[in-house]
């Protein structure tokens, strides 16, 4: 590592990508899908591959290997984070606050949104340390957001 700084680069996901990719989202949600809905494994994938179409998606590499991956959009004011999910042996290393701070600046937008269900209080403390605030809750999610 260089002066700290980590080696991670975020590269344009390809449909090739699109397996890895959603093993990770197995992986990362679907225990707290399956708490609260059940997992139905048809929906879930006809989901994940139209957010997939309809998302800016990028692969996380770091030391020039894959391990996470990052989905967004720009909606209105705001780009707002579907996915921001890193492979395990990955997680808690600051890869995900250097993603965060990474997200593209666009001239419309002005913060960045995110929801965080409210069984992943893992998730919801990493976001409060990238700075993000709570502002609302739905029934089984948290708000956050935060300026850029």
């Amino acid at each position: 590592m260089h002066n700290g700084e980590l080696p991670l680069t975020l590269i344009s996901a390809s449909d090739s990508d699109q397996p890895y990719c959603w093993q990770l989202y197995q992986m990362a949600m679907k225990q707290h899908i399956e708490s609260l809905w059940g997992w139905n494994y048809d929906w879930q994938r006809s989901n994940f591959v139209q957010q997939w179409k309809d998302t800016d998606c990028y692969l996380i590499f770091l030391n020039g290997q894959p391990c996470g991956y990052l989905q967004y959009s720009l909606i209105g004011y705001k780009l707002y984070v579907w996915m921001l999910i890193l492979e395990e042996n990955y997680r808690s290393q600051g890869i995900g606050a250097k993603v965060i701070n990474r997200l593209p600046k666009n001239k419309s937008a002005t913060h960045i949104q995110l929801r965080v269900f409210k069984s992943n209080q893992q998730a919801k403390k990493f976001y409060l340390e990238q700075q993000f605030i709570e502002i609302g809750q739905e029934k089984d999610f948290y708000l956050l957001e935060r300026t850029l």
